[in-house]
């Protein structure tokens, strides 16, 4: 009798399904209660109507009914059909409502994630700033980037975090799809679309850069002219990170600088700031390499300002746990990003001259109008706590 059962379950096994999962089941989708294969057949079905109003996606974990392939009995979701006996999906994962017959997938449920994943659990863990999955050789091995899969990827958009294609991590931590990243190399493009980062070791390209450099004449009316350029890589300029140091301790403030550079690059940091600065420091401030724990830093009470260069994550940060701002935008959407809060009030912008270079006393006098400055300082500090409310409110 028990051999009997165990042969009822796994009647129809891998014989049913569609090109995304081979199930013995279809599910009803609760936003149009039409009968599909799977999510993703109704997802494409659904991106293909005339009017994009009607355009839509299925969530998998709003579907209550499921259609029996075997015998055609509609039923609320289960392993086991209620009729005829047979397992629907030799995988069933109650709370994303999946079924799946091929478990040679090494299908496992990921519960920070909130679905369901392939490839072994032991396979991978779960980054909790990334928000994401990611393969066991990443662990400690990745420059994080909060929330990095929940985008489309910049090459095909289509949306990373619960897509079907494998992913690739670069090195500055942004996602895309691993055949999108073949494809781009493939077309001589080694710089990360959505940061401009190098996404190879380009060492050997910039060492022949700079030979070529060396031995060519520099023409007599520009070898005196310098120009100021800003390096995608690490976001710094040696003049940048000097002049940043200088106005830290101008500004006679306890700080924490938090100093990243190009994963898998072995830089000393003694060799990047000027000499003799750490040592005037180390009584009393605090520089950090690589990562740090922002929102647990900015969440103390003795934080008074927060100097960044403004990405999107930063600002959001600094409103939740009311710490002004002090930008210091340099590239891509950081200006807009400054434009914007500094014009609700929220913070103060260090302005660059008129080429492009950092003033260290000027930058100082941001730092300290913002931190301790009752007038100017005070105001931008009520306009963090004003717009919070207001966030909070909606």
């Amino acid at each position: 009798m028990e051999g009997f059962c165990h042969e009822r379950l796994d009647f129809g096994k891998m014989g049913y399904g569609c090109k995304h999962y081979r199930r013995r089941c279809r599910i009803r989708a609760p936003c149009c209660y039409e009968v599909f294969d799977c999510r993703h057949c109704h997802n494409e079905a659904a991106s293909m109507l005339r009017n994009i109003f009607d355009r839509h996606e299925l969530v998998r974990q709003d579907v209550t009914q499921v259609i029996c392939s075997v015998c055609d009995t509609e039923q609320p979701v289960a392993r086991v059909c209620t009729n005829c006996g047979v397992s629907m999906g030799e995988y069933f994962c109650e709370v994303c409502k999946f079924y799946d017959d091929d478990i040679d997938k090494g299908h496992f449920h990921c519960d920070d994630c909130g679905i369901c994943r392939v490839g072994g659990r032991q396979n991978f863990f779960h980054c909790k700033k990334c928000g994401s999955c990611y393969s066991v050789s990443l662990r400690n091995n990745h420059s994080c980037v909060e929330d990095s899969m929940r985008h489309h990827c910049p090459i095909c958009y289509e949306f990373l975090f619960d897509s079907l294609k494998d992913t690739t991590v670069m090195k500055c931590g942004h996602t895309m799809h691993t055949e999108c990243h073949h494809e781009m190399i493939k077309h001589d493009n080694y710089c990360c679309p959505i940061c401009s980062r190098s996404i190879i070791d380009m060492s050997k390209a910039w060492k022949q850069m700079d030979e070529e450099i060396e031995e060519t004449i520099m023409p007599e009316d520009l070898r005196y002219k310098k120009v100021w350029i800003l390096c995608n890589d690490c976001n710094d300029t040696t003049d940048e990170i000097e002049e940043i140091t200088h106005s830290l301790e101008l500004s006679e403030l306890n700080f924490i600088w938090v100093l990243r550079f190009p994963l898998g690059e072995e830089i000393n940091i003694e060799n990047v700031l000027p000499k003799g600065f750490l040592d005037r420091v180390k009584e009393k401030d605090v520089i950090v390499e690589k990562w740090a724990p922002q929102a647990r830093i900015l969440d103390h009470a003795s934080v008074g300002g927060f100097l960044c260069h403004c990405g999107w994550n930063s600002i959001l940060e600094s409103l939740h746990f009311v710490v002004p701002l002090i930008t210091m935008p340099m590239h891509l959407d950081q200006y807009t990003h400054s434009r914007m809060v500094v014009e609700l009030g929220t913070a103060m912008e260090v302005v660059r001259d008129e080429n492009r270079k950092l003033d260290r006393e000027k930058t100082a006098k941001v730092i300290r109008d913002v931190v301790m400055e009752k007038n100017a300082g005070e105001n931008v500090k009520a306009k963090v706590r004003e717009l919070r409310k207001k966030i909070r409110e909606k």
